[in-house]
């Protein structure tokens, strides 16, 4: 006998930009990249080449004010016209010209938009535990699991349940646990 369960989905979010609050979605298609249009982008630090990452809160602290969206659908063959809106209200497109030089002011740091991952790519992770040492910051290659290419850490798809989120505020209450965050 099969025993079948009932799933109910509450929630479904898109990250167009790596880092970057998303936006939440009644339906979407699901592709070998995940969620379409999901993570199509992110910033590059033009310094260190690195993928900038809200893992590094140290270096990127205001990444989570910073929201990504698509004026429309995207289709498996072209992704709509993106919108990032700063912490300041203002609202960029991603196919002006001067997106680079406006999330370069805005961010205090040098950084281009890109919608391909390098290969090899790396981010900065940083680990509390090791702070004030010189490996507080890992260099991991992005992707770990991922497609190759791609703007993902490990995964294309994270399922992530309600009694999860019970779990981890019964055990680490003083953390910050919001859907939208946990990418």
């Amino acid at each position: 006998m099969i025993n079948k369960t009932a799933t109910t989905i509450a929630g479904l979010w898109r990250y167009p930009v790596k880092s970057m609050i998303g936006e939440e979605l009644n339906t979407s298609f699901i592709t070998k990249n995940g969620v379409l249009g999901d993570r199509a982008f992110a910033l590059l630090d033009n310094e260190t080449g690195h993928v900038v990452s809200a893992k590094n809160p140290k270096k990127w602290p205001d990444l989570f004010y910073y929201h990504a969206s698509y004026n429309a659908e995207p289709n498996v063959d072209v992704l709509t016209a993106l919108r990032i809106r700063l912490p300041d209200g203002q609202v960029l497109k991603g196919d002006d010209a001067h997106i680079n030089d406006a999330l370069s002011t805005a961010l205090v740091r040098s950084v281009t938009l890109k919608n391909s991952a390098p290969q090899q790519s790396r981010l900065e992770q940083f680990w509390p535990e090791f702070e004030g040492q010189a490996d507080e910051v890992s260099q991991e290659v992005l992707a770990g699991d991922a497609p190759t290419g791609t703007f993902f850490d490990y995964a294309t798809l994270h399922i992530l349940t309600t009694s999860s989120l019970a779990k981890l505020r019964e055990l680490h209450p003083e953390g910050r646990y919001q859907v939208e965050r946990l990418k």
